[in-house]
């Protein structure tokens, strides 16, 4: 079985790693400073970027700016 998100693909020996990363919250878990935790439903077809980017405009509190900036910002805390 694979599990799919985006980009990203694990094998089912990986899938116990996610929960492990999965159940991180703020403040708790050695990956919490390595790692974003969605901690809102995921709908039945998956996850959008749109969804994911609203998401971190209400997290980070960014109101002013338009979605691409935000988006933007999203992208640079995500990539290596």
């Amino acid at each position: 079985m694979k599990l799919e998100i985006g980009e990203f693909r694990c094998s089912s020996d990986q899938e116990r790693e996610l929960e492990g990363w999965a159940s991180v919250s703020a403040g708790a878990g050695k990956y919490v400073d390595f790692c974003l935790v969605y901690d809102c439903p995921i709908k039945a077809y998956g996850l959008l970027w749109k969804e994911l980017v609203e998401w971190w405009r209400e997290r980070e509190e960014i109101n002013e700016e338009s979605d691409g900036e935000v988006a933007r910002k999203l992208y640079a805390r995500l990539a290596p």
